[in-house]
């Protein structure tokens, strides 16, 4: 399951190493219009493609990992199920985190994924000593995704809003200039 997760990163990345450059270069243009239009093209895009990924995923699991590892050991396709769900958080962090790299000087996506290794770890505490269930535990790792993407969601957003309203750009590349935290 976390193998197929880093497929999906591997996928989003370019999308993200692209946005970065774009959003950097209208940015220093002074181009709101265009930083909104490649956030909102990218997130679209990005969440098409994942969720159509998970869709998909999920009937076609047995199968495919049946062909990949043989005879799928019982309980494998549930557990890659559950770990694959998070593949859509993933890939939505993975593609808007240049968003935030170009606009703040600050550590913007080391702090959210901290926090969602906070909720991992915490998870992983009340496995260990509280509530042993491998649903449980197989389950913190698309919680811990889904908070990752709602935090970097949070920023990009708050972003937007900014642009869109006609707020404060950066007075260089990477320095925030009027984005409360």
């Amino acid at each position: 399951g976390l193998t197929l997760l880093n497929l999906v990163g591997a996928l989003f990345a370019p999308i993200s190493l692209l946005m970065l450059p774009s959003v950097a270069h209208a940015l220093a243009r002074s181009d709101r219009a265009g930083v909104v239009r490649e956030v909102q093209r990218t997130r679209n895009g990005t969440f098409i493609i994942a969720l159509a990924m998970v869709l998909l995923f999920m009937p076609l699991s047995g199968p495919l990992l049946n062909w990949y590892v043989g005879s799928a050991p019982p309980g494998l396709v549930d557990a890659c199920r559950i770990l694959f769900s998070a593949a859509l958080f993933y890939a939505l962090f993975i593609a808007l985190r240049s968003l935030l790299d170009a606009w703040f000087v600050q550590a913007r996506n080391s702090i959210n994924i901290l926090w969602a290794l906070a909720l991992f770890s915490a998870g992983a505490a009340a496995y260990l000593f509280v509530w042993p269930v491998r649903g449980f535990l197989l389950a913190l790792v698309p919680l811990s995704f889904l908070l990752l993407a709602a935090l970097t969601w949070r920023e990009v957003h708050a972003l937007l809003r900014t642009l869109k309203a006609g707020g404060p750009l950066p007075t260089t590349a990477g320095t925030n200039t009027g984005i409360a935290p």
